[in-house]
């Protein structure tokens, strides 16, 4: 028996070799779990970016009280719109600018350097301002003498290259020029004319806003572009109102409600109030999914009817909405 078949090398098998090949159900569950975690990621990942939103339709004159004056509650209420700001992550900042409904913003643009609980505060004066101005010019209009009370003024803006730029900030209060007190911006506008433009002067700042903290600061003005002869040194000023001597109190209860719009709503829910008739005609509504739930239960489901003001003499009208100036 030949046996030198049992120690013979077989040939090796020709042909490309094949690898072990993956099953497809073992990489779609791969791709399933990496976008999982992908998606979950973006879901956490915070980034500088807000979301604004539509907000609510939210009512006033029910929340207008007033002492010391006859009152007359009318049966409508003028309202006022908001909007709703959110900071985002970043799956939420992709749904924001696929969504037609909501604006996305870089945090700076909204905030500048302010922290959101800073900010928070910011926009709780400026709803207190906007309610006590709407207040005040609404007593004017109804007759009776209102003092307004300032102190300094506010730089809501600087303009880039401008000599104030890098010197004055967003929200400083300008208290003194040369040595000499601010009341009001048109005093700030008189004494930056001294010398005229090229002209140095000291400038008396508050900062931050509201402390007892002064920083003295130099500037040379420069001509406005639209009078040479004008000086200026590049900032939208504001009067800051500290009060207002009223002949009556007049309270308006906004809510956890932040910024300075509204007044327009605010000022003719005053003024409602406080004479006879119905300034918003007699159609009682609420906006639908939308109204606070302490609101009356009787409203009217009909949505309002957005009218211009300036097209009705009679100052009739459904709901209002609100309006927004460099020296």
């Amino acid at each position: 028996m030949d046996t030198s078949l049992a120690h013979r090398e077989l040939p090796a098998a020709t042909g490309p070799r094949r690898e072990p090949s993956v099953p497809r159900a073992g990489l779609a569950v791969a791709v399933a779990v990496v976008l999982a975690m992908v998606v979950t990621g973006a879901g956490f990942l915070r980034v500088p970016y807000i979301a604004v939103r539509p907000g609510s339709v939210l009512p006033v004159t029910e929340h207008v009280t007033v002492d010391g004056a006859q009152a007359y509650p009318p049966e409508s209420s003028i309202a006022y719109t908001t909007v709703r700001q959110r900071s985002l992550t970043l799956l939420g900042a992709f749904m924001g600018w696929i969504d037609d409904d909501v604006d996305v913003f870089p945090t700076a643009v909204l905030r500048g350097d302010r922290s959101a609980e800073e900010n928070r505060r910011y926009n709780a004066q400026l709803m207190d301002t906007s309610k006590d101005i709407a207040i005040a010019v609404a007593l004017r209009h109804l007759g009776y003498e209102v003092t307004v009370n300032t102190s300094g003024t506010v730089v809501r803006q600087v303009e880039e290259g401008s000599p104030a730029d890098g010197v004055l900030e967003r929200d400083d209060v300008i208290v003194a020029v040369d040595g000499q007190p601010l009341d009001h911006t048109e005093a700030l506008r008189e004494l930056l004319q001294v010398g005229g433009p090229g002209a140095v002067h000291a400038l008396t700042v508050e900062r931050p806003a509201g402390s007892d903290q002064r920083v003295e600061v130099s500037l040379s003005t420069v001509p406005a572009d639209d009078d040479a002869g004008r000086a200026i040194i590049g900032i939208i000023p504001e009067e800051r109102i500290t009060g207002f001597d009223l002949p009556i109190d007049v309270a308006i209860d906004s809510g956890q409600v932040g910024g300075p719009s509204g007044g327009l709503a605010f000022t003719l829910s005053v003024i409602d109030v406080l004479t006879p008739g119905e300034l918003g005609g007699t159609t009682r509504w609420r906006s639908p999914a939308r109204w606070p739930s302490t609101a009356p239960s009787d409203r009217s489901a009909a949505p309002p009817r957005r009218r211009s003001l300036s097209a009705m003499p009679d100052m009739r009208c459904s709901w209002c909405l609100r309006r927004s100036s460099k020296r």
